[in-house]
């Protein structure tokens, strides 16, 4: 039996990932020899020093390498005479077991805009992978796949980006940026024409079928764009995909921030349920305001998954121009934070999680990066590797309450932590101390960083936190009594999804009004340095306005509709009276006028027009007017 285990472990451990020769970035793997090159005109003398301070090696250079030998996992900085900066270096633990296909554990590597060569895609991919992180998120440009009205995509970096990180067994989700001028001459709107998105995306998908798993359509579109606008590029866009590879998950416009509640009614009073199979988000709050972020999305998605394809938290300045590093007590931060993301995001049930972001990345003067311009580590990246390793596949279980302090944090989950069903506990204290004790003795416990700490029953939290691998079942065993010598926790389960609504199909129907950008009404609240859309548009008080609007048919087939208005109390709507007819991939104008019911100067009020037909779901657009 033993040497069965040994060869099935074996055979694991194959197919695990292992570092590229050089060790691009200074990743090792446990139990490999650490040796760094030196920078360049710098002396030879050098000295390493561990997470904690600690020196940990001294010597000098032989042929431009700092020879260190085996090290222990953990972030190490190397001190060189005559060298104003140091260099930094990485020992992550070999990971047992292949990242599982369906681990939450996503990082947004921006690898098509930060790495300009396949060797730097190629060391990108690897980091990620050696970091038991199942799912990267890149950005891409439209403007530079599809640079003239032509239907042909250019073989461009992002080709070569997305195949290397498909061939490193990494998981993609790609998000679209920057339409071209001739789709969209302001960078900021979405395209006109909904023809053209829907060519392109479907283009696109039929293009990286098998290579791209899912898709955002557009990044943080609801800062300079109605609920309205959004919801019809979203489902043309979904639609175009689709059609391009039905199998493809696409997720919403990844969106910015739910400060702005009329957006996101409208977003959703356009009926666009239909048109996503995730709903996608972002955030950079404080921990406490998270659990009703997400109850808000919670209930927009309609019991859909939630993607939050972007987080961070308080990112700290730069203090260190040469290498754009905040100093180490930050970074030491930045690497605990992370932790406290993952896990409350974790619990609150999304179904990926997207740290932002691997490369080095300086937005106003704050550093939001794991890695350095040179892709070497800052102990971000270490903290990374610990929740890809040790909440591997991880799905929540409970939050646990009673056993230590009331600002301690103790959350449960279901995990494979080095390929072995654990229960898995990431636990802190927000004010920095409190105690309590397991009923059992823990496999293992781990500090932020993923090195291993004694194993005890007795527990002492702090603000940095802590994994404690449990046997598989010991939660809810323990919460039940099974250990009446130890006080045994109350438990709060994870937040459900929200129940779903009427089910409905896509339409291959879509309604659009256009606005010219002026008319947008902005909101006084900034979400980053923008104002955001309020998502009502601007109109004269006079009778008989004229709204521009579209009728679009994505399908093979002629469709003929009819269509009917919504309007406030003493708002008058005029549409055409017969049916419409809409050729295949037609875009139709549809005449259209308002007038605002008396007194309704400074009030907005919502349109909602309806397109029904025989042979297709309806479709539905809704949009706020303001006289």
């Amino acid at each position: 039996m033993a040497i069965v285990a040994l060869g099935l472990t074996a055979a694991m451990r194959a197919q695990t990932p292992l570092p590229l020769p050089g060790n691009p970035g200074n990743i090792f793997i446990q139990g490999q020899p650490v040796s760094v090159q030196l920078p360049a005109g710098a002396g030879s003398r050098w000295q390493a020093i561990d997470y904690d301070g600690q020196v940990v090696g001294q010597g000098t250079a032989i042929n431009g390498r700092a020879n260190l030998g085996p090290l222990p996992v953990g972030f190490f900085s190397l001190k060189i005479d005559g060298a104003p900066s140091g260099v930094t270096a990485a020992v992550v633990a070999r990971l047992a077991a292949p990242t599982p296909a369906n681990s939450p554990i996503g990082v947004d590597t921006a690898a098509g805009r930060a790495y300009h060569s396949p060797e730097e895609w190629k060391a990108a991919a690897s980091l990620v992978a050696l970091a038991g992180v199942g799912w990267e998120r890149d950005r891409l440009f439209w403007r530079e796949m599809q640079p003239e009205n032509n239907n042909v995509l250019s073989h461009t970096r992002y080709d070569d980006d997305t195949e290397i990180m498909h061939n490193a067994g990494v998981h993609i989700l790609d998000l679209i940026m920057v339409p071209p001028k001739w789709a969209a001459h302001d960078t900021e709107r979405l395209p006109v024409d909904l023809r053209d998105v829907f060519n392109f995306y479907r283009a696109l998908a039929l293009k990286w079928r098998g290579t791209v798993e899912a898709m955002e359509p557009t990044n943080e579109s609801d800062i300079f764009n109605s609920g309205a606008e959004v919801a019809s590029f979203q489902k043309a866009a979904y639609l175009g995909l689709k059609a391009g590879n039905p199998d493809l998950i696409v997720g919403t416009n990844a969106w910015a921030s739910t400060k702005i509640p009329l957006e996101l009614i409208e977003f959703r009073d356009n009926d666009v349920v239909p048109y996503f199979d995730t709903i996608n988000f972002h955030h950079y709050l404080p921990l406490d305001q998270l659990p009703l972020l997400y109850s808000t999305w919670r209930a927009q998605a309609d019991g859909k998954p939630m993607w939050v394809s972007e987080f961070n938290m308080d990112p700290s300045p730069v203090v260190d121009s040469a290498t754009d590093d905040p100093s180490m007590p930050d970074m030491k931060a930045q690497a605990q934070k992370l932790v406290y993301v993952y896990a409350t995001s974790l619990f609150l049930n999304t179904q990926r999680s997207f740290f932002y972001v691997l490369c080095n990345t300086v937005l106003g003067g704050k550093q939001f990066g794991l890695l350095r311009r040179d892709m070497t580590p800052r102990p971000g990246y270490l903290a990374l590797a610990a929740v890809g390793r040790l909440l591997a596949g991880a799905r929540p279980m409970s939050q646990l309450h009673k056993v230590a302090s009331s600002t301690a944090f103790i959350y449960a989950f279901h995990a494979l932590p080095d390929g072995t069903p654990r229960d898995t506990l990431v636990a802190w204290d927000q004010n920095g101390s409190s105690r309590f004790r397991l009923p059992v003795a823990p496999v293992a416990i781990y500090d932020a960083i993923g090195r291993k700490l004694p194993s005890t029953q007795d527990v002492s939290l702090g603000q940095a936190p802590i994994f404690i691998v449990l046997p598989v079942g010991t939660v809810n065993a323990w919460a039940a009594g099974q250990w009446p010598n130890v006080p045994h926790p109350a438990l709060t389960v994870p937040p459900g999804p929200a129940p779903r609504g009427p089910s409905s199909a896509p339409s291959p129907v879509v309604l659009q009004a256009v606005f010219p950008a002026e008319q947008l009404i902005h909101s006084p609240v900034h979400i980053g340095p923008h104002l955001g859309s309020a998502s009502i548009q601007s109109i004269g008080a006079q009778p008989r306005q004229t709204i521009q609007l579209y009728a679009y048919n994505f399908s093979d087939r002629t469709q003929s509709i009819t269509l009917t208005a919504q309007a406030p109390r003493g708002w008058k709507c005029v549409l055409p009276a017969n049916s419409t007819t809409l050729p295949p991939n037609a875009r139709v104008p549809i005449p259209f006028e308002v007038t605002p019911g008396r007194g309704a100067h400074g009030q907005p009020g919502e349109i909602k027009i309806i397109a029904s037909g025989q042979q297709v779901a309806d479709s539905v657009l809704a949009f706020h007017l303001q006289p």
